[in-house]
């Protein structure tokens, strides 16, 4: 058999469960490890990437192309089994020559212990086993002991290949370990991850060896094998998550932080000197993330709702066919949470709510609000109520800009949709005189607005192909931007000065969604601080779409129990429901309308479907084509 054939065959035996291995090494009183890919892991995909973001650093795109080119045509011509990192400099042209240190220092920053094989190497250490460095490696021995000592490895024996000038690949950098050590070939058995190097070489030596996957998937949240999982930062994530933390705080880590990360990436290369305002409450975290990310901007967080800011418009806008368009409808709305929203004690108007034939919780959604006789004729009754309360919301409104200096040549963010709060700033600013030119940066937007820009993160109205995958999960995405604070109600004046007057959170500290939401946050926050610092994070940006696609997929093909950890989480729209709790799948087949209902209500479609069903079928794509069939009949 061919060693190609070899290698094919090999590749199905590789072995990653470090209590195999253990198994396997407990007889030998010596043990070798490879160095790369087996005891340290580079935060890369491909070791060609450190001459890439080597030419990024220096603006010279030419480099990483010279530099391969540089070691491939030494080993073609050298003549020598090994070379190393000073003859390969020394092809290059002078200009270049700076470059070397540079690559080292690099090295050292992208290389990290690898977590999975270390368990093997602390056993080796526990049982007094004599460990031995082997690895075919152009990079200097020395360089190589700092940084094994610096993750965490000590070794009695080193072999590399640049300082020996032979290789694992001919077996003959193993005969060369054999004899300085002193040792039969069957006292040691060899660790690594190649098959031409570290089996084939060692099985020429005489040596027993045990192949490992170049990849190794340490955690359930990130597969490196699929195509669409590799990239850098998933590699980084592989290399980096604390899987002894708990599963809402690796969810954050590695689903919830690439999101923020490359939303904020492209807010700030999108904005540029512009002072930007962070709407709360959703985007709390992301100034957070952004503040951190790029300290030296002029960042501050507004305490903004659609509330506060639609109520002191209606003074504006008091007609009943206008007052309506100011006031959103949801799924629960009823005459009581009418009047809060408008500033009404409901209390107050118990006698004119009979007079006009309405109930004060009774539901309004299924009634054509405009069209309703009955409380039209009530909002007449209280419409002078209505417009002296949204003069004072205004005046208190317009002293709360001033004092945040809302003026100007501004960006704002928030989460996004449909730009409701940003068409209400600049109906606002015109009729206060306020000179605000206003550009809104989201997640996503629907819809364009008069005099006033938008753009999207995932979606805008020129480029609208991931609306409906962001609108199927758009429940758990909002939900896992939400600050620790209510929302903003409206403001008032104390002692001169404007605040906001918050409702009171929907989450309380013992809340599981409140502890399981901090966890995340923290741990979304802590990738994009720790990525940050990565050379990886330098080298290439990616689309949305990547940056998106772990939270992405968990959000629209979740597996069961990635269902059951936010299912039963309670969701706020006007009313109360959880984000994907069905009941039994036997029980909406006797009751299917209740069915319909209910998964009306979800906001979590896909984990509603997943629960229910419990089977792999693509939600999603069975969602949008029964909305299809829906709006046919």
């Amino acid at each position: 058999m061919g060693e190609w054939s070899k290698m094919i065959q090999l590749d199905f035996f590789r072995e990653w469960n470090p209590d195999k291995i253990i198994k396997k090494i407990a007889p030998y009183s010596y043990v070798s490890f490879d160095i790369f890919d087996t005891l340290l892991k580079r935060d890369i995909l491909h070791p060609t990437e450190v001459f890439q973001i080597l030419g990024k650093q220096y603006n010279d795109s030419a480099f990483m192309f010279k530099r391969i080119e540089a070691e491939r045509n030494l080993r073609e011509q050298s003549g020598k089994e090994e070379i190393t990192l000073d003859d390969i400099y020394e092809k290059m042209e002078g200009k270049y020559q700076h470059f070397k240190m540079k690559e080292l220092e690099l090295e050292a920053d992208l290389l990290h212990q690898n977590f999975v094989l270390y368990p093997v190497y602390q056993y080796c250490k526990e049982k007094g086993k004599k460990i031995i460095i082997t690895s075919d490696m152009y990079l200097p021995e020395p360089f190589l002991r700092n940084i094994l000592n610096k993750e965490g490895y000590e070794f009695d024996f080193c072999f590399i290949s640049s300082s020996y000038g032979v290789q694992k690949v001919t077996g003959n950098l193993f005969k060369k370990m054999l004899s300085t050590v002193s040792i039969s070939s069957k006292d040691v058995i060899h660790i690594g991850d190649s098959v031409r190097g570290d089996y084939l070489g060692a099985k020429r030596a005489g040596i027993q060896s045990i192949l490992i996957p170049k990849v190794i998937n340490r955690t359930q949240w990130i597969n490196l094998k699929d195509k669409r999982q590799q990239t850098g930062f998933n590699n980084f994530i592989n290399n980096h998550l604390n899987t002894g933390k708990s599963r809402y705080a690796q969810f954050g880590y590695a689903y919830f932080g690439p999101v923020l990360f490359g939303f904020v990436q492209w807010l700030h290369k999108s904005i540029g000197n512009k002072k930007i305002f962070f709407f709360a409450r959703d985007g709390y975290l992301v100034k957070k993330v952004y503040d951190a990310l790029f300290p030296e901007s002029s960042t501050d967080y507004i305490y903004l709702s659609r509330r506060a800011l639609s109520v002191p418009l209606l003074w504006k806008h008091s007609e009943w066919e206008e007052f309506s368009h100011y006031i959103t409808v949801t799924r629960f709305f009823t005459v009581r949470s009418l009047l809060e929203r408008l500033g009404l004690n409901p209390e107050r108007y118990k006698l004119e709510i009979q007079k006009f034939h309405l109930q004060l919780d009774s539901n309004l959604q299924d009634n054509n609000f405009l069209q309703n006789k009955n409380l039209k004729a009530f909002y007449k009754s209280i419409r002078e109520d209505v417009v002296q309360n949204s003069r004072e919301e205004f005046v208190c409104l317009i002293a709360y800009f001033k004092k945040k200096n809302f003026y100007g040549d501004i960006a704002v963010m928030d989460i996004g949709w449909n730009g409701s709060m940003q068409r209400y700033l600049v109906e606002i600013m015109n009729i206060s005189g306020i000179d605000a030119r206003i550009d809104g940066y989201y997640f996503g937007m629907r819809k364009n607005l008069k005099n006033s820009q938008v753009h999207g993160y995932f979606y805008e109205p020129s480029r609208m192909q991931m609306e409906p995958i962001i609108s199927f999960m758009q429940g758990l995405f909002e939900s896992l931007f939400l600050s620790r604070e209510g929302s903003t109600k409206r403001y008032d004046i104390h002692n001169g000065k404007a605040e906001p007057v918050l409702y009171e959170p929907e989450y309380h500290e013992n809340d599981i969604e409140f502890k399981a939401f901090q966890a995340i946050q923290e741990e979304a926050l802590c990738f994009c601080k720790e990525y940050s610092k990565s050379p990886a994070a330098k080298l290439e940006k990616y689309k949305a779409s990547e940056y998106s696609y772990n939270l992405l997929r968990v959000s629209t093909e979740p597996t069961l129990r990635e269902a059951e950890l936010f299912g039963n989480f309670r969701f706020y729209d006007t009313n109360v429901f959880p984000l994907a709790k069905p009941r039994s799948l036997l029980y909406y087949v006797r009751n299917p309308k209740i069915f319909s209902r209910e998964f009306s209500y979800s906001a979590w479609k896909a984990g509603f479907m997943k629960r229910c069903f419990k089977i792999n079928i693509p939600y999603m794509q069975m969602y949008m084509i029964a909305k299809v069939l829906a709006k046919r009949r």
